[in-house]
């Protein structure tokens, strides 16, 4: 529950107009920077609810000894922890251009690297408003996957180490 605190503490301040103030008076090719903090806290978020989601399935057919072992706080602690680093890893491994294709973001190739604009104002159909670019939501729901899947990563990573050697 208290991590569960957290996460809805981080997602209050984002959404508020105290975090708008802050990026307000920060450029944003500051912010691409930070990419990465971001990413990896959604690759904590997916192996979160990873946890989550493993719980509800199976807490009917938990014993205590089941629960103080496969959900004590150590352990959870160690699927975050898998989590975040899978979210660092991918990263990366976009961010190398090893990985790609209209599904995966595109890194810019420009001298402040990144992935581009991380806001836009998207003035489609309708009303207008401001969110992330299609880039940066798809690092995003990747390193949200990365987190969330414990075989995301190593079947990802086995592929590229079998194309490197053909």
């Amino acid at each position: 529950f208290g991590l569960t605190g957290v996460i809805v503490g981080v997602f209050l301040i984002l959404g508020t107009g105290w975090f708008a103030v802050v990026v307000d008076k920060m450029p944003f090719t500051d912010l691409v920077k930070f990419n990465l903090i971001v990413t990896t806290f959604f690759g904590f978020l997916g192996a979160y609810l990873s946890r989550l989601i493993a719980f509800q399935n199976t807490a009917v057919t938990l014993s205590v000894d089941d629960l103080e072992n496969g959900y004590s706080w150590h352990f959870l602690m160690v699927r975050l922890l898998v989590g975040g680093l899978s979210s660092v890893i991918l990263y990366f491994v976009i961010s190398g251009h090893l990985i790609g294709g209209e599904l995966f973001p595109a890194p810019d190739d420009g001298a402040t690297g990144g992935f581009g604009s991380l806001w836009t104002v998207h003035n489609g159909a309708g009303m207008p408003y401001e969110g992330p670019s299609a880039n940066f939501a798809k690092l995003i729901v990747w390193c949200f996957i990365a987190g969330f899947s414990e075989r995301f990563l190593p079947d990802s990573l086995s592929a590229l180490e079998a194309k490197s050697r053909s």
